[in-house]
């Protein structure tokens, strides 16, 4: 959690396992989702798939997209939240689905906009999303919001990019 709540604006890239990153974001969520009842599962394809990065940032982007999702689904009957993670030898893609109904057409054109929120008052700040954006296109990647998801759906694409070749085999 320090980590996290540091600036790691400035740190340096590194060729980091996606695993790592899923474990530094969900270990922070954890027990609120225990006591929420939400379960979370995690995919990673292939499962020692790396990314070369700012990991302390990632973590940082997951664990908004996890606080969102905790937040839509916290009163729904249907409690999940799923994080899959493919890769290729160009691309990391992160899809960060929950068991929520999706976002209305009249919000979507406004989701990563600056303070806006759905939440109540207290709630949110409208400022996650935005940073989300922030981060992974600092990255050279994407964020968006997938539309033909029967549930609420946000993807991340970054290019996975190799620090160098002895790294190249991981």
């Amino acid at each position: 959690m320090k980590n996290l709540s540091r600036d790691s604006s400035r740190d340096s890239m590194a060729t980091t396992l996606v695993a790592e990153i899923l474990r530094d974001a969900t270990l922070i969520v954890q027990e609120r989702f225990r006591l929420a009842s939400i379960t979370l599962q995690t995919q990673i394809e292939p499962h020692d798939l790396s990314l070369y990065c700012q990991p302390t940032e990632m973590a940082q982007v997951i664990l908004n997209l996890l606080q969102n999702a905790r937040d839509a689904v916290e009163d729904a009957a249907e409690k999940w939240i799923r994080i899959d993670v493919c890769g290729s030898d160009e691309t990391v893609v992160f899809d960060v689905t929950d068991s929520g109904v999706g976002v209305s057409e009249e919000h979507r054109a406004r989701l990563f906009r600056p303070f806006f929120t759905t939440k109540p008052v207290g709630r949110g700040t409208g400022l996650g999303l935005g940073i989300c954006r922030q981060i992974v296109e600092k990255h050279g990647g994407s964020v968006e919001y997938v539309r033909e998801s029967t549930h609420t759906r946000f993807r991340i694409t970054l290019p996975r990019r190799i620090a160098n070749a002895a790294e190249a085999s991981r």
